[in-house]
């Protein structure tokens, strides 16, 4: 007792610093053990219920795009808050063309969808790679248009 007299600073310090990381630690679990950090998304799909596409919709982009002569095949996807949408061209199709499939795309859905979804258009040929294919479209909801990244060629490379 005549040490804790003595050293009484000392020891009102310690205590107090022992409650304090009790305190950190207990804060520390409990935001870790959030349910948010449980979900493979996090956040980022609140407002999804508002925005849902539906099957018929992907269906009538699907049959606006295939009606054009130089679309073999299309299938989608919806991932999150991604669309994806995978195009297969004959050979001869060109870049001209391919813009206006993806006009063709984003005139099936409404403003609010446009900037709610991101977009992703994996486009290829039926033949072997080419030096246009394979191409790839990128619209993110805060762009109005896509951003496109095609194949480099060997002619590229040098």
């Amino acid at each position: 007792m005549n040490i804790i007299k003595k050293h009484k600073f000392l020891v009102l310090f310690i205590s107090i610093f022992i409650v304090l990381m009790i305190i950190v630690i207990f804060g520390v679990i409990q935001s870790n053990s959030s349910s948010d950090s449980n979900s493979k998304y996090g956040n980022r799909l609140v407002g999804i219920e508002n925005m849902q596409i539906t099957d018929s919709r992907l269906q009538t982009v699907k049959g606006n795009v295939l009606s054009d002569k130089s679309v073999n095949d299309l299938s989608h996807d919806i991932t999150g808050r991604i669309i994806k949408i995978f195009i297969q061209v004959k050979p001869e199709t060109d870049e001209i063309k391919i813009q206006s499939l993806m006009n063709i795309i984003l005139e099936n859905f409404t403003d609010d969808e446009k900037k709610f979804y991101d977009f992703q258009v994996f486009i290829t040929n039926e033949v072997e790679e080419t030096e246009l294919y394979p191409m790839i479209a990128y619209k993110h909801r805060n762009n109005v248009a896509f951003t496109i990244t095609k194949k480099v060629g060997e002619k590229n490379e040098k």
